[in-house]
């Protein structure tokens, strides 16, 4: 029943939340609100059924719906948490939720004789103006520059996919300062004072793979293999995280002295708090174990990955100094397959030393006898590039940056953003890219340079 489209749609929540009361028809059931809402933990707790993709999707909308999502009347609340549901019509993705939002200095009237472009165009530009913040953009990233229309810093509210970088509520990259705009300069400019930190040097792009390619992959492999894993078919063509997390280290472990200028700490810190947007704790150092441990039990069994095992080797020699390995799970190797392994490594390293120190190391590695979530695995945002700028910094930002992108910190805005300069025009004309996430200018760094230059950043 909670999986019909009826329990999707942006319209329900006013009625819902309007209503003193309700019931649910269901064929020649009624059941009344009041049960319907004492029943929602069970569903919640209802691992089979949490299973299936239909049936979260379905649990969360009812769930929202029920819990007294409405007594909340912030307009970016509302939008953000009702943003995956549907509308016929694409202004009522705004327009549904007139009737429960704080209409305070937004004064949104439903006009839809407007372009749905000038629909969400307006609105971003009332949030900034009346809330002094930025956090509106961080659903305008940037993902395929050649698939966007302008201008690029509107939302698209259609666009459910596109989730901002989780990242840590107390981190506020411009600190405490409120945005500032200018509405003079055109309609679909959006005009905002910030400092510009740094230029995009170098950039390490995810190798993910398009929906069709992914499936025709699948099929030519698992007519030779059908239980071929999905994580191995990744790998064998070079796709997914982990090969994206070994070019990221590559890069990094290459750029060490300038990167050492901006960020305290190793390597190994610079490389986690990167590609998982976050501080890591020492769990994520144990679950980074499991995880490179079975990276390189896939890679011994796969042709022509001689170079990603002597990069996975060498990143766990790095780990092994950030963090003890956890010797108390199951070890990956078995004792009838060191001599394979040996015969693999003879083919990577030139001397018995470095052979015998490859082994003794893989001979630590361990998984857990039951598998569990691996902290690390899902916090991989591989969905981001991996940029390191000139001066050092480092962090991930759009698919869509490259090297010459601009990294800038925006005043009222969370974390700072990747613009481009538009070429021929002004120095103070960018195309707006997205948000992104910097080692060292998490913590208003920016604003508090004595040589940092306050300007204007005219966003198309």
């Amino acid at each position: 029943m909670l999986g019909l489209a009826y329990f999707s749609r942006v319209w329900i929540i006013q009625e819902i939340a309007v209503a003193k009361s309700y019931r649910i028809l269901w064929g020649e059931i009624t059941i009344p609100g009041h049960i319907l809402y004492r029943s929602t933990p069970g569903w919640l707790l209802a691992h089979s059924a949490l299973k299936l993709p239909d049936a979260i999707l379905a649990f969360k909308n009812a769930a929202m719906l029920l819990f007294g999502n409405h007594v909340v009347k912030d307009w970016y609340h509302l939008v953000v948490r009702f943003m995956d549901y549907e509308a016929t019509d694409p202004p009522d993705k705004i327009y549904a939720l007139i009737g429960l939002a704080d209409q305070t200095g937004y004064d949104i009237v439903a006009d839809y004789s407007m372009p749905v472009l000038e629909v969400y165009r307006d609105f971003a530009v009332k949030m900034i103006s009346v809330t002094k913040k930025l956090d509106i953009l961080q659903y305008s990233t940037v993902q395929d520059l050649d698939a966007e229309k302008v201008p690029l810093w509107v939302p698209d509210f259609q666009k459910v996919a596109k989730e901002p970088i989780y990242f840590s509520r107390t981190q506020n990259a411009s600190k405490d300062t409120k945005a500032i705009v200018a509405t003079s300069y055109g309609h679909d400019t959006l005009s905002l004072r910030g400092v510009s930190v740094d230029n995009v040097a170098v950039i390490v792009m995810p190798e993910t793979p398009s929906q069709e390619l992914w499936e025709s992959a699948k099929q030519r492999f698992r007519q030779v293999d059908p239980s071929l894993p999905d994580r191995m078919l990744l790998d064998l063509q070079g796709w997914g995280p982990t090969t994206w997390i070994l070019n990221v280290f590559k890069m990094v472990d290459e750029h060490k002295p300038v990167i050492s200028r901006q960020n305290d700490g190793d390597l190994i810190t610079w490389l986690l708090n990167s590609v998982t947007a976050c501080s890591v704790p020492t769990s994520m150092l144990t679950d980074f174990w499991e995880y490179l441990a079975l990276a390189i039990a896939r890679f011994m069994l796969m042709p022509n990955k001689n170079n990603e095992i002597k990069l996975l080797i060498k990143l766990l020699r790095l780990l092994a100094q950030a963090s003890p390995p956890p010797l108390e799970w199951e070890s990956i190797l078995e004792e009838q397959h060191r001599q394979a392994l040996r015969a693999v490594l003879v083919e990577i390293y030139d001397n018995e030393d470095e052979i015998d120190s490859a082994l003794e190391l893989i001979k630590l590695l361990r998984i857990r006898p039951h598998r569990n979530d691996n902290s690390f695995n899902n916090s991989v945002k591989e969905d981001r590039m991996f940029f390191i700028t000139e001066d050092g910094y480092l962090g991930i930002g759009p698919k869509s940056m490259r090297p010459g992108d601009h990294v800038c910190v925006l005043y009222g805005g969370h974390t700072p953003f990747v613009l481009r300069p538009v070429r021929g025009a002004g120095d103070e004309e960018y195309l707006f890219l997205g948000e992104s996430l910097v080692n060292g200018l998490m913590n208003g760094e920016a604003s508090e340079d004595e040589g940092a230059v306050d300007k204007w950043f005219h966003l198309r």
